[in-house]
């Protein structure tokens, strides 16, 4: 069965060790376009459980009925109680319908078991008897060990003394655990599933009604025996951590490279092998179902989220021992040549576990309760994004690992039109700054990124950037990553679905998810191993140098204190092969001579001649208007357009049902509803497009300052500049830079972080006024047409981020450009030239993307999948169900007409306000600009 066991530790022990090599610093990226795998999931863990369910009972059912019919010598109306560990129990008395009139039932077996009877069902079957069935709080008496209770049978007397020719039944069925125990000895024992019955059979002439005393749990000895070994587990990767760091740190000072690697391998291998053999003792043990027993009820979970509860607290302390290990040997990171304080040490240790232990977890609860409360389910589902946004933040922060977009530049370039050649898309090339950290990496990103850490292009040479970029490429253009994670997903798909139906094949303790988990590692590895060789032969192939692909890779062996060669052994657990096995496989496919192999080698150990510069603002604390902040403002849009655009026509939905507003009122409310959600969502897309610039012109005012530019409140306009000659889109935003504008007689100067330039007047050809941005309110800005020295014309466009509109600002450029003297009130008199600077812009090629993008299928459906899911989240907090859960939670209270209907209502809103606002995209002409006339009057501009 597709238990919450396998959801829940396969997801969370798959994400530990893998999230890394899939998702690495984009995490949000890989989380959003996880969306709708979580959907299925949840869906099919949903259903899965009652469909097994359902059966078991079925079987169970079958086997009493012929337990009892066995028994032919007089009639017989039989109880069958089913108790659970943290649930009331499940009662259904079978008697004889006609005797309906003449007992009171309910009263009977409420007397014996002593309780209330809650959710009675009467219903006849065919053979002239009826089933009542109910659900009863039988009085426990719970202990860490045991759980007991008992059935008074004096209850009965009355219907037998009436009904002579009448046997009654008992049959009690409790969870088999270690210890199950009935008293007195009960006439039948059978075996059926995981259940314990005891049968009792009432004779009519028995003298002496004894009460039926009954208990289920475990020893003291097993319950030590199941402590004592997850102790000795949990103990062992500590003992071996203090073991390997003495002895690692007194190694002389020429072995430590090797004894660098060593760690890593320790630190994989214990973490890889401890989980593994964690969760194998906790199924061989039964360790989750004593947790699960030991653990009190709680009136928000139903019996589906004790199997998810469990699993989480017997994770915790695996993942706190993991921890330890992190910490313990820290010290060995000073073999790398780093120095780090305890706090920075701690931070990385726990965020590193945290980014993924945390999400999964509350995903976990979010599955369990869903069945029960969609609210509570729902979330905890927010609760699971909000707090792996959190982690994978800090975890950034902790490691310095701060994105910064490589937008124009030699390195840049040359990334682009590598990939331009390999005929694969390229998205974006990012820096990650590692040299604190001296980790010289690169790696490719299944949403088609690269990202190079500093540490890398500063050691390398130009041709072994290249020849790593061209690896990384080749990925891309091979479909690596994308393919392992389909592989990854489909195999955890079928694991499952497999193991819905195959419970009956494996022994309950067999720990087929230890198993399953090491194969699947192995398979990675091994594909990975594949995929390195096959990259490394693209690389050589996009650069026709593999020379400079052998230095690289040594090179970086270097630099990470990492052996040119480990033996087949510790390959088969890495997802790289030996880096003097990928060597020689190049020389051979490359046409080198063997001999030549150590020269490269050598070669490999002297600084690079000639490196890539990396620009100021791609480095740590180098740009105000950074990739973080773009990305900010970026998911700030999204979660406001996608929560507005929920939470509108969910209230009116509510409001129209809380007060039973009827046809056609309630039409006309869902009309106005739909009405004011295209109406906020259209003034948030306003306000989203240049929101958060403001605020920035004074730190950069004070940067311009710092760096002798002199910019005072009176030096420069304050602009937004975007180097192409239509509407793009630079990391999310309508801006690529961020400066000051200024102008003299002759020349229009402009400052900024990415450009800095001076315009002469004879250089601009024309000014003009056209659209800066993509939306149903027009946003205009000011494009420059100009001349280079070649003769090339080329635009570039600016808008003010003051109190001024775009066509004011444009028709006092046109002005100076004519030679008009500026007039007393214009925005240029203003403004006071900044420091002197010469040149005509040097953009070259800026990485963006069209307008139309946005409309393409993959993001359409990422943009669909994430407005759904909040607009689901938002229905279910509110109380709105769809059909597909109506079966799993009803609504509660009468004021709910017609849920199902208001939840379409609500999805339906969100789909046509997302069309609605994506028409002016499909619209869009890049090719077409519309220019505004200048002439035209500008008093009823929006100066907004």
């Amino acid at each position: 069965m597709l238990t919450p066991r396998f959801v829940y530790t396969f997801s969370i022990v798959t994400a530990v060790k893998l999230g890394t090599v899939y998702f690495g610093p984009q995490m949000p990226s890989a989380i959003h376009r996880a969306i709708p795998l979580i959907i299925v999931l949840i869906a099919v863990v949903l259903v899965a459980p009652l469909s097994a369910r359902a059966q078991t009972s079925a079987l169970a059912q079958s086997q009493i009925q012929s337990t009892i019919t066995d028994k032919p010598e007089a009639p017989i109306a039989f109880v069958n109680v089913e108790m659970y560990r943290d649930a009331p129990s499940d009662v259904e008395f079978t008697y004889a319908t006609r005797l309906t009139q003449k007992y009171n039932f309910a009263k009977i077996l409420s007397a014996a078991l002593g309780c209330e009877l809650q959710d009675k069902h009467v219903s006849p079957n065919d053979d002239g008897t009826s089933e009542l069935d109910a659900q009863c709080d039988l009085p426990t008496r719970r202990t860490l060990l045991t759980h007991a209770a008992e059935i008074d049978p004096g209850p009965f007397e009355e219907l037998q003394r009436g009904e002579s020719d009448y046997d009654i039944g008992i049959i009690i069925r409790m969870p088999r655990d270690d210890v199950a125990r009935c008293d007195p000895t009960p006439s039948e024992t059978p075996h059926i599933s995981d259940r314990a019955l005891c049968i009792y059979i009432l004779k009519n002439d028995a003298q002496v009604r004894q009460r039926l005393q009954f208990s289920f749990g475990y020893s003291r000895a097993h319950a030590t025996r199941i402590f004592s070994l997850l102790t000795i587990l949990l103990l062992a990767p500590i003992a071996l951590t203090f073991w390997y760091r003495k002895r690692a740190l007194n190694v002389p000072e020429e072995v430590r490279p090797a004894l660098s690697f060593a760690h890593r391998r320790f630190l994989t291998w214990t973490s890889t092998l401890g989980a593994l053999a964690w969760w194998t003792a906790i199924d061989l043990l039964h360790a989750n179902d004593y947790v699960a027993f030991a653990v009190p009820p709680t009136k928000w979970t139903d019996s589906f989220a004790t199997d998810v509860l469990p699993w989480i607290l017997l994770w915790i302390p695996a993942l706190a021992v993991y921890f330890l290990c992190l910490v313990l040997s820290s010290p060995l990171q000073t073999l790398r040549g780093t120095n780090h304080t305890q706090r920075e040490i701690y931070g990385r240790s726990f965020w590193s576990i945290a980014r993924f232990a945390l999400p999964f977890s509350f995903l976990a609860l979010a599955l369990a309760t869903m069945g029960k409360s969609p609210q509570i389910g729902f979330l905890f589902v927010a609760i699971s994004f909000l707090s792996g946004g959190l982690a994978r933040r800090r975890f950034a922060r902790a490691y310095g690992m701060e994105l910064h977009a490589l937008t124009s530049g030699e390195l840049r370039d040359r990334a682009f039109a590598m990939a331009q050649a390999a005929g694969t898309k390229l998205n974006q090339l990012y820096v990650l700054p590692m040299e604190r950290m001296r980790v010289a990496n690169a790696f490719a990103h299944v949403a088609h990124n690269i990202f190079l850490t500093d540490y890398l292009v500063k050691n390398l040479s130009r041709r072994e950037v290249d020849a790593i970029l061209g690896h990384e490429i080749a990925h891309l253009q091979k479909k690596h990553i994308g393919r392992r994670m389909t592989m990854t997903i489909a195999v955890m798909f079928g694991f499952g679905f497999g193991a819905a139906y195959s419970e009956s094949w494996f022994p309950r303790a067999f720990p087929l998810g230890p198993i399953f988990l090491a194969l699947l590692l192995l398979l990675l590895y091994f594909t990975s191993r594949r995929n390195e060789f096959a990259a490394d032969a693209g690389a050589v192939k996009l650069t026709g140098d593999a020379e400079a692909m052998i230095t690289g890779l040594a090179k970086l062996s270097l630099l990470n204190t990492m052996p040119l060669h480990w033996g087949k052994v510790d390959e088969k657990l890495l997802t790289h092969p030996s880096t003097l096995r990928r060597i020689k496989k190049l020389a051979r496919e490359g046409g080198i001579p063997e001999e030549r192999i150590p020269e490269l080698l050598s070669q490999a150990k002297l600084p690079p001649a000639d490196v890539y510069l990396i620009p100021a603002t791609a480095l740590p604390a180098g740009k105000i208007f950074s990739t973080r902040y773009k990305n900010r403002i970026t998911k700030q849009y999204l979660w406001a357009s996608a929560l507005t655009g929920a939470l509108i026509p969910s209230l009116i939905v509510y409001a129209s049902q809380w007060g039973r507003t009827g046809s056609p009122l309630m039409w006309t409310t869902y009309v106005t509803g739909f009405v004011l959600t295209i109406a906020a969502e259209t003034l948030i897309a306003k306000s989203f497009a240049r929101r958060g610039l403001p605020k920035l012109e004074y730190p950069l005012r004070e940067k311009a300052k710092s760096e002798g530019a002199v910019l005072g409140d009176r030096n420069g306009l304050y602009v937004s500049l975007a180097p192409d000659s239509a509407p793009r889109i630079y990391e999310g935003n309508w801006a690529w830079d961020l400066g000051f504008l200024s102008v003299t007689p002759n020349e229009l100067i402009y400052w900024g972080e990415e450009a800095r330039f001076v315009l002469r007047r004879e250089e601009i050809i024309s000014l003009s006024v056209g659209l800066g941005s993509v939306s149903w309110f027009e946003n205009s800005t000011v494009y420059v047409t100009w001349r280079d020295v070649s003769g090339r014309e080329m635009k570039f466009h600016l808008r003010p981020l003051q109190a001024y509109a775009a066509s004011v600002l444009a028709q006092e450029l046109q002005n100076w450009h004519r030679g008009i003297p500026m007039q007393s009130g214009s925005i240029l008199m203003a403004i006071q030239p900044v420091a002197q600077m010469t040149g005509a812009p040097k953009f070259g090629q800026v990485t963006s993307v069209s307008p139309k993008s946005l409309v393409r299928a993959q993001y359409l459906m990422r943009d669909l999948v994430f407005n759904m899911f909040v607009s689901l989240g938002m229905v279910f907090a509110l109380g709105l169900y769809l059909p597909p859960l109506d079966m799993l939670s009803e609504p509660s209270g009468s004021a709910y007409l017609n849920p199902a209907a208001g939840a379409v209502y609500v999805l339906a809103v969100v789909l046509l306000t997302r069309i609605f606002l994506l028409i002016p995209f499909w619209r869009f002409r890049e090719t077409k600009l519309t220019e505004i006339n200048l002439a035209a009057d500008t008093a009823t501009e929006n100066q907004s």
